[in-house]
């Protein structure tokens, strides 16, 4: 998808738009056509809407992205997949804290970030959680969760835990 969306065709598309003056209305942008026609097509496929969740949300189009998140999860959690979709949680927190909704990061968070999770990158979720606590003027339990880190660099053994435990020495 990424390789299939130019930003350069995108950039040009909107300075052309532009120079055909506001008389004729705004005109929809190269991406927003190319993603109302994949959307199309694909109409039901939650990978495909994660993946404009993630566009959007690398285009600064935070609350679409944020909005097309929260859809996905609440499409997968009825499916009742069985599978836990940690990244798709995780980006969701992110937009939530992109939008300045931390207490909703929080939230999102608190699976990822609990003792029986298996998720892989528990370190960078507890330093996000820690953020957004700290932006909630939770001080406390902000330094509890970056307290958390180290632990989990250790049990991980993984290169990136190491470096954010190493960030997260309170």
């Amino acid at each position: 998808l990424y390789r299939s969306i130019r930003v350069d065709k995108h950039q040009q598309s909107a300075a052309a738009g532009a120079a055909e003056g506001a008389a004729e209305g705004p005109k929809k942008s190269a991406i927003d056509a190319d993603l109302d026609a994949l959307d199309s097509a694909l109409p039901d496929s939650l990978v495909f809407s994660w993946l404009v969740g993630t566009v959007l949300r690398r285009l600064g189009r935070l609350d679409e992205a944020r909005a097309r998140m929260e859809d996905v999860s609440l499409k997968a959690e009825a499916l009742k997949l069985g599978v836990p979709l940690y990244r798709v949680t995780f980006n969701r927190a992110q937009c939530a804290f992109a939008t300045l909704h931390y207490t909703a990061a929080t939230d999102v968070l608190a699976p990822l970030i609990a003792p029986a999770s298996t998720y892989t990158a528990k370190a960078m979720a507890l330093m996000h959680t820690a953020a957004a606590l700290a932006a909630t003027g939770k001080a406390t339990e902000a330094r509890e969760a970056l307290q958390q880190v180290e632990a989990v660099a250790k049990a991980s053994g993984g290169r990136l835990d190491g470096q954010l435990a190493q960030r997260a020495q309170v």
